[in-house]
């Protein structure tokens, strides 16, 4: 009897407070599968570079052997899946499959290679939800990954630490009542009536005609 293929999802970890954000999502994910196989992924440079546990980052250090950054790193996501395991109190005699995969190369195109080879159905990973310069400055791992991945890939954002974001301003009650009244027919109330009655019309105009640069016109 020919058994279906197991639910792959994978995962970028390396400890970050986002990719533990990553961990916990694809966790929550693969508990809903009836079978699946969580493949965690790490990329650990050989040059100087490590992981330090319960930091924010890799952050430069005297060289690390592969092994020892694979124990650590083994030991850490056990940890998280223990963690997690126990704050959702599922059963503790109900396995939870996963796989540590270590890379070497640069991180988006290694998790995006990875989940290749794995042909996984899910690719997850977290994102420090950096804005402006700062991420033009350090790059987006996520951005890249969502660009060039074959697979739906969900992106877990960390917001903490943002600036905050102008609080936007709740429905108007009234438009809400009038809309429920005449079953959507009518959007707005009298008040925002005359602010919303004509609609935007766009207009093409040929730039060869109408010279160069030229914008589309609201009616």
């Amino acid at each position: 009897m020919k058994h279906a293929a197991p639910y792959r999802i994978v995962v970028g970890f390396d400890d970050s407070r986002h990719s533990i954000l990553a961990l916990q999502g694809a966790l929550a994910l693969y508990a809903q599968k009836s079978w699946a196989i969580l493949e965690v992924v790490s990329v650990v440079h050989d040059y100087a570079l490590s992981t330090t546990l319960r930091q924010e980052a890799l952050v430069a250090m005297a060289p690390t052997p592969t092994g020892h950054a694979e124990a650590e790193l083994r030991s850490r996501v056990e940890e998280e899946v223990q963690s997690w395991r126990e704050k959702v109190k599922l059963d503790p005699e109900l396995p939870i499959h996963w796989t540590l995969h270590l890379g070497s190369e640069m991180p988006a195109e290694e998790l995006v290679r990875i989940a290749d080879d794995l042909d996984a159905d899910l690719l997850v990973l977290g994102s420090h939800g950096r804005r402006g310069v700062k991420r033009l400055l350090l790059g987006s791992t996520a951005e890249k990954v969502v660009r060039l991945a074959h697979c739906p890939v969900l992106v877990m954002k960390d917001s903490e630490g943002l600036p905050a974001v102008p609080e936007i301003e709740p429905p108007c009650p009234e438009c809400l009542e009038v809309r429920k009244e005449t079953n959507g027919v009518t959007y707005w109330c009298a008040r925002h009536r005359e602010r919303h009655a004509l609609p935007h019309v766009y207009h093409y105009r040929s730039r060869e005609m109408g010279g160069r640069n030229q914008p589309l016109i609201f009616a």
